[in-house]
């Protein structure tokens, strides 16, 4: 098993000849067995095509909207603009992210990057679907607040 160290555990922008691609980690790169990851910036206009070759493939949308054509379906306008909210933090110190997506007052989405306490809440929100309520305005505010989120919103299901 590979032995992860401060140096090794940290991949840097800037590796890829892809000039949209931001940062790109590889099963090499990480000491994956199958697991790809890309952050791509597409501007407005331009296209993207991937052949997935029979494996899964998730888009995360950190910003704006996109249309997506596939063997599985076609949508338009995915993205944070459609009827949505979201907020970003980035703790550049720590190498940490964390993206919330909203439609209306339920969490749809997020990203958490180096925030590894409690994630299991965060999939807890966005599965349940549950109504935020007065929590959506703090999450917009304060977004690593979402373990106290999902408590508050589980004690009202309850």
């Amino acid at each position: 098993m590979r032995q992860y160290t401060a140096e090794n555990l940290v991949i840097h922008p800037g590796s890829s000849l892809d000039l949209d691609v931001v940062i790109e980690v590889t099963p090499e790169d990480a000491g994956w067995d199958t697991i790809n990851f890309q952050v791509r910036r597409l501007l407005a206009g331009r296209a993207w095509s991937f052949q997935t070759d029979g494996h899964e493939l998730a888009l995360v949308m950190l910003g704006g909207t996109v249309d997506v054509d596939s063997n599985r379906g076609q949508w338009q306008g995915v993205g944070k603009e459609q009827g949505g909210a979201g907020v970003e933090l980035v703790d550049e110190a720590n190498y940490r992210y964390l993206s919330l997506q909203f439609k209306d007052d339920v969490l749809v989405g997020a990203t958490s990057i180096g925030w590894t306490d409690h994630v299991g809440a965060l999939r807890g929100l966005v599965q349940t679907q549950a109504p935020l309520g007065e929590w959506k305005a703090r999450l917009l505010a304060d977004p690593t607040q979402f373990m106290a989120a999902y408590l508050g919103t589980a004690q009202k299901a309850a």
